[in-house]
């Protein structure tokens, strides 16, 4: 049977609460999955694993949990089944070891270690035959002989890159390899030598041979795609100049292919028979293609959007006649990343933006719904220690840190909240959601203004200090300053190509500093309309600050950076909190502490001096961190629902906060020892600082917090 493997990147990441099931086929929460989260099909199983070193097995058709693999030694890199289905095979994020499980009884059955080649194990697969393990380790590969418990081929593919594809052919003959250096390369298993090898003028992104075992396809980076004779290496045919938003998929057997050739074209070929195009489908000028492939019956499964759309918010689903590309079925979805239908049945896995959906192509029902729940940001400000919660429910909650009491809830709607703040003045509270600017009246709690009603894809927000204006940022590559007084839209400017992910005014209230996917952060003054410098990074910026004396911007893009304001250039890197990923970062209001949120930790930085002062260890990925008025104190949000309070001079947990899955305004106050203040009755599961799960009716009527308790443990 052919596995099909899936890949889901959240840029906000999340870990997932399994609560119990009522309905099979309304919501059901993910689970226990941070940054990464895979699915692989294995006939009615979902395999799925992420970075919190658990490997979860669940049964396709409802969803539910079969069985959990809890004794990963580490975090999950990459998980397979065996060809059988009976084994999964997992690697580590950080050693060389492969580990085989039995997927029945859960239990660790074998360990292998590759010590071989210059880098750490990246992926390890099952043979067809189940023989062997095909194992990447970077620029090499190895192939592992499980009978005779010895290494068979070790093969160094490219001294000058890495190994960007790997995998056997159907029949387990041959060995595909694509790399960054641009190169295919075809190795025969039993000869244990190269067959042939093929340049492209990108990196290779996938590659492929025919039921014949005579023509191999590779698709490089750029998009195109070449058909080529695994004897001669010479071209057959060759498709190019294809649009820069390039879809390429095959069907369950790959005999056949599909791609688009334009933004609103798809053509579908065989391998088979090359000389022959089976199909081409043209769509309406306004739709824009995001997304190709093949559903069980070989039929063509196109997403689009509309091009003025740039979020893709509403997508239309369409069956298509492979023979022909005549449309068959629509389905109307809403902001879906990326399509996975089943190869033997009717099945089709739809990611979006918050949740996982399995929909019956025939019946057009959905199954069921794994809904992720998550925390998108917290904001402290200096206003007698009020802490304001913005929740993807659409729920705003103020606590009241001194006394650890909840004191207000602003709630429109159910829609997603990005970020809230409190007015200069501190009367109101502003909340953003993905289309709207509300602002409340903190002592009556009634709603007072709504700006922004039309617009869409704000992402944050921030005020003046002379509290005249505040500036929101879009996911349509725009900043937008608006009056505070009237709420009126003073300007819109358009500084990046592409989302802008943050916003800030310098003190001086003419200049706001932005950052955005398209690898940049940007200084920019609103009042001459005129861009000062732009900062130019190699990934992703999440967020761009300035420093206390306003000299200098710190950004973080995977890595934090130091940057002359006046000249714009790069000061330097910071090397000091390490190279692993770094989502966000917040400066102590003395500007003297620099908290950078990384996976699994929180740093503390010297931030001119480039030294570590400490780290706070956490269990899951951070999404906000910000420090309390006196610095004394630093708050963060993390995947789990959950907000933490640390000492910074001892660098220990004070208190965490957790939220109750199914209750949006139920609050359980935690020591480190997992102590908790809750009804019994409102309790489902809670997940321990320490990872241990309590019996709640064992402590709840004996130790619990109180707010008299809270404001021992807080001494401000």
């Amino acid at each position: 049977m052919i596995k099909y493997k899936l890949l889901i990147i959240f840029l906000s990441v999340s870990l997932f609460s399994f609560g119990q099931i009522e309905d099979e086929k309304i919501k059901l929460p993910l689970t226990h999955h941070t940054q990464m989260f895979w699915c692989e099909y294995d006939g009615d199983k979902i395999l799925s694993y992420g970075k919190d070193g658990r490997v979860i097995l669940r049964e396709l058709s409802s969803g539910k949990i079969i069985n959990h693999f809890d004794n990963v030694e580490g975090d999950v890199n990459t998980a397979h089944f065996s060809p059988n289905g009976k084994f999964i095979i997992t690697t580590l994020e950080w050693g060389n070891s492969i580990q085989i499980w039995d997927v029945q009884n859960a239990r660790l059955i074998r360990v292998v270690e590759c010590i071989s080649g210059e880098n750490q194990v990246q992926d390890a697969f099952m043979s067809p035959n189940m023989n062997s393990l095909l194992i990447n380790c970077g620029n090499s590969f190895v192939v592992y002989d499980l009978n005779e418990e010895l290494i068979s081929m070790n093969i160094k593919v490219d001294s000058d890159g890495y190994i960007n594809t790997i995998k056997y052919n159907s029949s387990g003959e041959f060995i595909l390899v694509g790399t960054n250096s641009k190169t295919c390369y075809v190795y025969s298993v039993n000869e244990r030598k190269l067959v042939k090898e093929k340049k492209h003028s990108d990196e290779i992104t996938s590659i492929y041979l025919d039921s014949k075992k005579e023509k191999v396809l590779s698709v490089d980076f750029s998009g195109d795609i070449f058909i080529w004779e695994i004897k001669t290496g010479k071209t057959v045919k060759s498709f190019t100049n294809r649009p820069e938003k390039n879809f390429f998929s095959t069907n369950s057997s790959n005999s056949l292919f599909v791609f688009n050739n334009s933004e609103n074209q798809f053509e579908v070929w065989s391998l088979d028979d090359i000389t022959k195009r089976l199909s081409t489908k043209v769509g309406a000028d306004s739709l824009s293609i995001s997304d190709l492939t093949f559903d069980y019956k070989n039929r063509v499964l196109s997403l689009s959007a509309d091009k003025n759309d740039i979020m893709e918010r509403t997508q239309n689903l369409i069956v298509h006649d492979s023979s022909n590309g005549f449309p068959l079925k629509t389905f109307d979805l809403k902001s879906v990343w990326t399509l996975y239908p089943h190869p033997d049945n009717s099945y089709l896995l739809v990611k979006t933006v918050d949740a996982i959906e399995l929909l019956d192509l025939e019946t057009r029902e959905m199954i069921y719904e794994l809904k992720h729940q998550f925390l998108y940001s917290t904001s402290l400000f200096v206003n007698n220690w009020k802490l304001l919660v913005s929740l993807n429910q659409g729920s705003c909650m103020e606590m009241d840190l001194s006394e650890g009491t909840l004191n207000s809830e602003f709630k429109k709607n159910s829609q997603k909240l990005f970020d809230s703040k409190f007015s200069p003045s501190c009367s109101e509270v502003y909340c953003i959601n993905e289309n709207q600017i509300m602002v409340w009246n903190r002592s009556n709690k009634s709603l007072n203004h709504i700006f922004g009603d039309g617009l869409n894809g704000f992402t944050s927000f921030a005020f003046s200090n002379d509290g005249e204006y505040f500036v929101t940022s879009s996911d349509d590559k725009s900043i937008k300053i608006w009056d505070i007084k009237n709420g009126d839209l003073i300007k819109t400017s358009i500084n990046h190509d592409h989302m802008v992910t943050s916003v800030c005014f310098n003190k001086a209230g003419n200049q706001i500093l932005s950052s955005s996917a398209d690898k940049s952060a940007v200084l920019y003054d609103f009042k001459s309309d005129k861009i000062s410098h732009t900062f130019r990074h190699d990934d992703f910026v999440t967020r761009a600050i300035f420093s206390t004396g306003e000299d200098t911007v710190i950004s973080c893009a995977r890595n934090v950076f130091l940057w002359n304001k006046k000249t714009g250039d790069l000061i330097k890197k910071l090397t000091s909190c390490g190279e692993t990923f770094k989502n966000t970062i917040c400066l102590s209001h003395s500007g003297n502490i620099l908290a950078v949120a990384g996976l699994d930790k929180i740093y503390l930085v010297d931030v001119f001096h480039d030294s570590l002062i400490g780290t706070l260890n956490y269990l899951y990925p951070v999404e906000n961190i910000t420090f309390s008025e006196n610095d004394l104190f630093l708050i963060s949000s993390s995947e789990e629902n959950s907000i933490t309070f640390w000492d910074v001079h001892e660098m220990k947990e004070l208190l965490t906060t957790y939220f109750f899955e199914n209750q949006e305004m139920e609050l359980i106050h935690i020591s480190p020892e997992g102590l908790f203040d809750c009804k019994p009755e409102l309790f489902i599961k809670l997940v321990y600082p320490n990872h241990l799960e309590v019996d709640p009716n064992l402590l709840i009527n004996n130790k619990f917090y109180t707010p008299g308790l809270w404001k021992k443990m807080i001494k401000y």
